[in-house]
């Protein structure tokens, strides 16, 4: 399909006086989505080189939005599999998002939409939404309306997913040069400090942790840095790698998302590090006679 679309740098882009329009056909398949045979939609510009990129833009939400209709009216389908389940809510998440832009609005939720958005974008949305109304059939009213008026949840990352997310795609090139031993190794330390935070806390959607959450945390490892009588302290270097790494899970994958302004309710959770008690040196004699013995260390690789 890639290189169909290299071969054809001009398809869907037609061209009336000076202005560039994006018109397309609508496949057959998705017409239970469209009433119209024909989508045609000015793209405000004389200049074919951007008229190609808002054409790439409005060609990959309409191939998302029509792909992932069906989900809009099946939340059920993957009920008993998470990670399906999860896969499907991620992209009818994505299919409103892109919906929205192809209409020419950016996709909000609505408790965003209503916070921050102005009388007049929302007029806009509600009289796009009553246009929708009249001219979309019914299995894709719901669709349009949601994308335009924010009706689809952020979808719900838990801890876990979060890490594995972390893994696989965002810290891949802390994992370049790596052997596999090196690999397991580095995910099992970051983990630690994860799955920790999962038996203090729970397996929380990322979205919801808060301050009160990661103070949690930082009391459960301040009981065991600073344990009762009688019970053996914990360093506080391991605490502090392991707080560090729910900050940085946090902080990286929210900056993945794109969402680099949210506050982490891990900033300036750690305990200050404890000197070590000065080692007292070996003696010379002790040295002499137990590792500077000719062959002594002969069986060591």
């Amino acid at each position: 399909m890639e290189r169909r679309a290299l071969a054809k740098p001009n398809r869907h882009l037609i061209q009336r006086g000076e202005n560039w329009y994006y018109k397309r056909r609508v496949p057959r398949k998705y017409r239970a989505y469209e009433t119209r045979e024909f989508i045609r939609k000015s793209l405000d510009t004389s200049s074919l080189e951007i008229a190609r990129l808002r054409r790439d833009a409005l060609e990959r939400a309409d191939n998302e939005f029509w792909t992932n209709a069906l989900f809009y009216d099946d939340d059920e389908r993957s009920e008993g599999d998470r990670d399906r389940l999860r896969k499907a809510l991620d992209r009818k998440y994505e299919a409103a998002r892109s919906r929205a832009m192809a209409l020419g609005f950016v996709y909000a939720p609505a408790e965003k939409l209503a916070a921050t958005s102005d009388l007049a974008d929302i007029m806009d949305r509600l009289e796009r939404v009553s246009e929708v109304e009249r001219s979309v059939p019914n299995p894709a009213q719901e669709a349009e309306a949601a994308a335009l008026l924010g009706g689809v949840a952020a979808p719900k990352v838990l801890v876990s997913d979060a890490f594995d997310i972390y893994c696989n795609e965002i810290a891949i090139d802390e994992l370049i040069g790596k052997s596999d031993a090196q690999k397991t190794a580095w995910k099992k330390t970051k983990n630690r400090g994860i799955q920790y935070f999962i038996d203090v806390v729970g397996d929380k959607p990322m979205r919801e942790i808060t301050r009160q959450d990661a103070q949690a945390y930082y009391n459960w490892w301040k009981d065991r840095v600073v344990p009762k009588p009688g019970k053996k302290a914990l360093s506080t270097k391991t605490a502090n790698r392991d707080l560090g790494n729910m900050r940085k899970l946090f902080g990286e994958y929210f900056k993945y998302a794109g969402e680099e302004e949210r506050q982490n309710p891990f900033r300036n959770l750690s305990f200050k590090d404890k000197k070590s008690a000065d080692v007292p040196p070996f003696e010379d004699d002790w040295v002499r006679e137990k590792i500077l013995v000719p062959g002594i260390l002969a069986g060591l690789r």
